[in-house]
């Protein structure tokens, strides 16, 4: 069979060798995995590749017939259950995290077994900022949140609103830099969401000593969790971290929108608490409504609640714990692997 490579993109842990070597070895069903102990096991290859290349999970660019004449067997996963990456569990990105925080089957299948993901071209106003990878719903939709992000990394942030000819330079940059090609509908609308910063409160801040694209980490349940943030500037108690959101808001607007961040937020305002800030105040941006910043104020007395539910998911993780989320099913890319069913469709 081919060989399935083992191991987490966003999450690090001790070697993990693939499954097979190409020639056929090492694929007794039910074989533990090295450095995992995962258990997979092996149904047949025309039934299987049918099934991704139905899904979209199985890339066109990829031959079935070349992959056939190299094995007549793959290996979907088996969700395992119990203590399995405990000990190998050294670092986790805030992505990877979120991602499981979504739906830990996804996660295995993503994160774990590096099964391909084909984004769907559906995206629309509520869903999460396309340059949240873990996140994302629409391929353009990713592009144009990097590259948004790209040109305020670069924009001298404290000088004002950049004049039209410099606006329309820093996204060549960042479509150079990001290996991307827009088209006109999809410059428009990066060039708006970046100048719609210079509408926000936060560029009225002091920010002659921001730091950008900071990045952080701590640990948590002995596990090194680490992340990087748009935009940091200090402030006279502590830290105003900010971050930028290019969300097409629905009718709930910012407050139903930062439902996904949660997270992303307790993680932010524990990482500034923990390099000692006296405070921190987590500011979610959303692009499209610059003048309605959403800031939260955390101080000391708010670690105890801040870091509860990440500490709880990072112990099932631990524990290999991967049950199917049951929501947003229907939309989810893995779903012909997963057989995950929405609570509302039961």
């Amino acid at each position: 069979m081919a060989a399935i490579g083992m191991g987490f993109e966003d999450v690090q842990e001790g070697t993990a060798e693939p499954v097979g070597s190409g020639s056929g070895e090492g694929n007794t069903p039910g074989r533990p995995v090295p450095g995992l102990d995962l258990q997979v096991w092996m149904v047949p290859w025309n039934e299987a590749a049918a099934h991704l290349r139905e899904a979209g999970a199985l890339p066109p660019s990829v031959s079935m017939d070349g992959l056939a004449a190299r094995s007549q067997s793959m290996t979907p996963p088996e969700f395992p259950q119990g203590p399995r990456l405990g000990p190998r569990l050294n670092s986790l990105s805030f992505s990877a995290l979120s991602l499981y925080r979504r739906c830990p089957r996804r996660f295995y299948l993503e994160s774990v077994l590096h099964m391909p993901v084909e984004e769907t071209s559906a995206a629309g106003a509520g869903l999460p900022d396309p340059a949240d990878r873990a996140d994302a719903q629409d391929g353009s939709g990713i592009e144009r949140g990097l590259v948004v992000h790209r040109m305020l990394e670069l924009s001298p942030l404290g000088a004002g609103l950049p004049a039209a000819p410099v606006l329309e330079e820093l996204f060549d940059v960042a479509c150079t830099d990001l290996g991307f090609t827009l088209n006109e509908e999809g410059k428009r609308s990066c060039l708006e969401l970046a100048s719609a910063f210079w509408r926000s409160p936060v560029a009225r801040s002091d920010l002659r000593h921001a730091r950008r694209e900071l990045t952080f980490s701590f640990a948590l349940e002995g596990v090194l969790l680490n992340g990087v943030m748009d935009l940091v500037i200090p402030t006279a108690p502590g830290w105003h971290i900010v971050d930028y959101k290019t969300n097409r808001l629905g009718a709930g607007g910012v407050r139903e929108a930062m439902a996904p961040y949660l997270l992303q937020r307790s993680l932010y305002a524990l990482a500034g608490l923990r390099a000692g800030a006296a405070t921190v105040d987590v500011t979610f941006l959303f692009l499209e409504r610059p003048e309605e910043p959403f800031t939260t104020r955390f101080t000391s007395a708010d670690v105890p609640a801040l870091t509860e539910e990440p500490a709880v998911m990072v112990r099932r993780l631990k524990a290999g714990e991967f049950p199917a989320n049951g929501e947003g099913c229907a939309a989810c890319p893995q779903r012909p692997l997963c057989g995950g069913v929405d609570r509302e469709e039961k």
